[in-house]
């Protein structure tokens, strides 16, 4: 879906115009502006998200998939952050439960899980130069 109006249509399906603004809690004419071509500001694309269950990430970009959210986790792409984080620690001799190393493995993840391709497939190599630099910015 290239366009925020091509998404929206997706996420209004067999609906009214009229109902889905009464769902997302917005003006019929507002979403009608959105349908033209219009685009949202952040805050009026995440209460489409939140109210419709989307990623706020797919629906302003169009990457990823309509249905990632927060409150899913991919158990390859969190095994993956932790894979890099504990090399990481490994190699700076920090302790694991180092409050620092854990808000990498929370940054790293969505980092990975947002940049996944659609077949699944992580950079891991591009994966760990992120984690060694905000190991660097974290100074562990």
């Amino acid at each position: 879906m290239n366009s925020f109006a091509q998404r929206l249509k997706k996420l209004i399906g067999e609906r009214t115009v009229s109902a889905f603004a009464r769902q997302v809690g917005m003006n019929e004419s507002l979403i009608r502006k959105y349908l033209s071509g219009s685009e949202p500001s952040i805050s009026k694309a995440a209460q489409i998200a939140d109210k419709t269950n989307s990623s706020l990430y797919w629906l302003a970009t169009g990457l990823g998939s309509q249905a990632d959210t927060i409150d899913q986790v991919d158990d390859k792409v969190l095994q993956s952050a932790l894979s890099i984080v504990q090399e990481v620690a490994r190699n700076r001799e920090v302790p694991m439960d180092n409050p620092k190393l854990i808000k990498l493995v929370f940054v790293l993840y969505q980092n990975l899980y947002i940049r996944r391709q659609s077949d699944g497939f992580i950079d891991l190599r591009k994966a760990a130069v992120m984690a060694r630099r905000m190991a660097n910015e974290e100074n562990l």
